[in-house]
């Protein structure tokens, strides 16, 4: 009984933690996509936006998101031909993008978080479904 009811527990927080990973296309745009997005308009932006934070409070801020500056368009693209898959649904971006990481502190709460930005070029590397971006992976900076 005992190793039912844990093997029960197992697959429902295994299930919770697959769910909190997959987001939709229309998440993934509004979370991901940017291309007027600038390091100095983290904080405005990551505010308007209010993503949800992990912090320990109600309404925490998040303590880190990537926007990619470009179009919708260039980003799907990597699920459809401009990217390579790299292991399970997973495809890294053939070309380079700009993107903007967001550093805050998630003990803040909205609408008080501050956002440092810095701004590289990286290839990207997303999770695809149905050939559509739904997650961002973090990736490396490209040197050079």
């Amino acid at each position: 009984m005992e190793i039912r009811m844990f093997s029960l527990v197992l697959l429902l927080v295994m299930c919770s933690a697959l769910l909190t990973e997959a987001q939709s296309w229309k998440d993934f745009k509004n979370k991901h996509i940017f291309g007027k997005m600038t390091k100095n308009a983290c904080t405005k932006v990551m505010n308007q936006k209010k993503l949800p934070g992990s912090g320990p409070y109600v309404n925490s801020c998040k303590e880190r998101n990537t926007f990619i500056k470009a179009t919708d368009q260039q980003v799907k693209a990597v699920c459809t031909g401009a990217g390579k898959p790299v292991g399970g649904k997973l495809y890294k971006s053939d070309l380079p993008f700009s993107v903007v990481t967001c550093t805050g502190n998630p003990n803040q709460r909205y609408p008080k978080c501050e956002y440092k930005g810095n701004e590289d070029t990286r290839k990207i590397t997303i999770t695809c479904e149905n050939k559509l971006p739904v997650h961002y992976q973090e990736d490396k900076v490209v040197v050079g």
